[in-house]
């Protein structure tokens, strides 16, 4: 397999609206991977993947309408047009991959993989791509969900995958060397967005965990549990965005787009 790595960061920051006063949201091209395997490989096709980096100080996750609408290099290849080497379609999450993404609520940052099922020419020398970004912005308060009838029997070591609103709530064994212990000590995490807290209702609220990573106690039975799920209540922020980049090992750009 080839697969080569641009590492693009820092650069300059470009004002597209001076009189604009709102708090602009920075995008950022910080990694981008292009992956052409060889006739050997077991992979079906060509791909480019790359990650953005989102900032703004209200910033807690991306909305599921968020799409990547178009991306192409300067010799007019379309990236995505292509067949996908995994199973799945990337045009059906927008071309984001959203079980990968990372949010840093106190740093105010979200970090968005981007999957392209195809790769620049040869002979092309920058990437032009147009984003519809849905952005989840917090806001005072925060809402509670209930997930009823969680399945906890088993946990494998990439966790157990609960949906909740939309997003993927990931639960790990960090213990995993004493796996029938009671309680069960959980360390839950929302890749999408931000977990304020979990608990199991009902349950003795004086029960804390042993483990320093874990967050979720669980004591009893671990088939059918009912979760309460703490989220911040958010705002959905819709930003289109264009952006440019080189494919050298160069400097690159900041993008500062305001609301």
């Amino acid at each position: 397999m080839k697969r080569i790595t641009l590492c693009i960061s820092g650069g300059i920051v470009l004002l597209l609206s001076p009189m604009v006063h709102a708090e602009p949201v920075g995008v950022q091209v910080e990694r981008m991977v292009i992956t052409n395997p060889v006739e050997s490989s077991n992979l079906k096709g060509a791909y480019t993947s790359l990650d953005l980096w989102i900032t703004h100080s209200e910033i807690v996750g991306l909305g599921n309408g968020a799409e990547v609408v178009s991306a192409s290099d300067d010799v007019g290849t379309n990236l995505l047009e292509g067949d996908s080497p995994f199973d799945h379609d990337p045009a059906s999450s927008g071309y984001f991959m959203p079980h990968q993404m990372t949010v840093n609520t106190e740093e105010q940052w979200l970090r968005v993989p981007v999957f392209l099922p195809a790769i620049p020419h040869q002979d092309a020398k920058t990437v032009h791509m147009e984003l519809s970004l849905e952005l989840l912005m917090g806001s005072d308060g925060t809402k509670t969900v209930i997930v009823d009838d969680v399945d906890l029997s088993h946990i494998p070591g990439w966790g157990v995958d609960v949906g909740v609103e939309g997003k993927t709530l990931t639960c790990r064994d960090e213990r995993r060397e004493r796996p029938e212990d009671q309680p069960l000590e959980l360390y839950c995490f929302v890749r999408e967005g931000d977990l304020l807290g979990i608990k199991v209702p009902g349950q003795d609220d004086s029960m804390e965990p042993g483990h320093p990573d874990a967050n979720l106690v669980v004591a009893g039975a671990r088939e059918g549990v009912t979760l309460e799920v703490e989220l911040p209540q958010t705002s959905e922020r819709h930003l289109p965005v264009q952006l440019e980049f080189g494919l050298g090992l160069h400097q690159g750009s900041v993008h500062e787009f305001p609301e």
